[in-house]
């Protein structure tokens, strides 16, 4: 069952350290003209490559996207409207370049939205003129004890240094990465948000710090600013026992490999990316690819939080992959249908499941499955 973040001790999916205040607030604009905003650009792209695009599954996918785009902006309007002033509120990378990759794009684009610009390297940001009214996000890709490219103590070493760390407690510190509470010791104690905690109080410095504790989905494009976290151990298990390799893995991670094969985010951000003209404000540049690779990945995203926890599923990626299961065209049009996928055939959906699995490393040749 997919779990909703809300910033509470009491939610198990999510770390936090001290609370963190939310504020919601209403906003509408009133004013009808020829609008040149980044968002309205985007789009206005998006249509264009929807109306251009052949019909099929994925023409109907980015039509989808289009469609929904009127809702997505009123939402983050709405809180643009009525966000407090804060003047060194940033977005951080954790990695040592930026990044095309759309999952780091879209948690710039969160990050963005919950604590304002501008996006940075993390490794040459400054913190040290950060206040109590400020609000800092961090973002990449993440796993047990890491976020992005660097270890939970070289994080707590850049926001910690003497000359550019935090000197004063600022409002909140919010990772994007997944797993950001979860260490590989049983208390948790190695995990980049424990360890960040502990840096931070030796330099006698109480910040509220959140993160999740498992893999979690976040996207503006989902109409909401909390983040979705899924739990790897609540599905049925996958184990594979070979010559070559041996290894156990929830058939919800093969799930997402799936959806990625078959919806291709990372091939609709791209495009998303080519439409953007650059201009010399490299700020700019960061917010506008954000939002049009927001947009263009909101099908994928959904499908995503609707099917990942579903056990079905689960159940469906184990029975293919054992040979219990054998898909034809009008069960993979049934799952099309609930996936968000249309016109999904039973080829289309084997492939992509044998592809998923084979790519982690579960399925090779003359390896069978043992099923847990």
């Amino acid at each position: 069952m997919q779990t909703h973040a809300d910033k509470n001790q009491e939610n198990q999916s999510i770390a936090v350290a001290n609370t963190v205040p939310q504020k919601k607030n209403d906003g509408k604009p009133t004013y009808q003209f020829v609008d040149n905003r980044p968002e309205a650009v985007a789009h206005r792209r998006l249509q264009e490559m929807a109306n251009n695009r052949p019909q099929g599954k994925q023409a109907a996918q980015l039509q989808a996207m289009v469609d929904n785009h009127s809702s997505q902006q009123q939402h983050i309007q709405k809180k643009e409207n009525n966000k407090t002033s804060i003047i060194q509120r940033r977005v951080a990378l954790a990695k040592n370049a930026m990044t095309q990759n759309f999952v780091e794009l879209t948690s710039i684009d969160y990050g963005l939205n919950i604590a304002g610009g501008p996006v940075e390297l993390l490794k040459n940001s400054n913190f040290s003129g950060m206040t109590e009214e400020e609000s800092l996000a961090i973002v990449a890709h993440g796993s047990m004890g890491s976020s992005g490219e660097y270890s939970a103590d070289q994080i707590a070493s850049f926001l910690t240094d003497d000359t550019t760390g935090l000197k004063k407690n600022i409002k909140n510190i919010k990772f994007t990465s997944c797993y950001a509470g979860k260490g590989k010791q049983q208390d948790n104690s190695d995990s980049v948000i424990s360890v960040l905690k502990k840096k931070l109080s030796d330099k006698e410095l109480n910040i509220p710090i959140v993160g999740a504790m498992g893999p979690s989905i976040k996207s503006l494009g989902l109409g909401t600013d909390e983040y979705t976290v899924w739990d790897k151990d609540k599905t049925t298990k996958i184990e594979s026992q070979g010559d070559n390799i041996s290894g156990n893995l929830p058939a919800n991670s093969v799930l997402e490999s799936v959806l990625v094969d078959l919806l291709d985010p990372q091939g609709y951000a791209n495009r998303a990316m080519s439409e953007i003209e650059e201009s010399e404000n490299e700020q700019e540049n960061i917010k506008n690819k954000t939002e049009m690779v927001r947009h263009a990945t909101t099908g994928f995203y959904r499908s995503l939080v609707d099917t990942i926890d579903d056990t079905q599923n689960s159940w469906l990626i184990k029975g293919v992959l054992s040979g219990e299961i054998e898909i034809n065209d009008s069960m993979a049009t049934r799952i099309g249908i609930k996936w968000r996928i249309p016109k999904l055939t039973g080829e289309e959906l084997k492939k992509a499941i044998l592809g998923a699995a084979a790519h982690k490393n579960l399925l090779l040749e003359n390896n069978p499955l043992r099923l847990v």
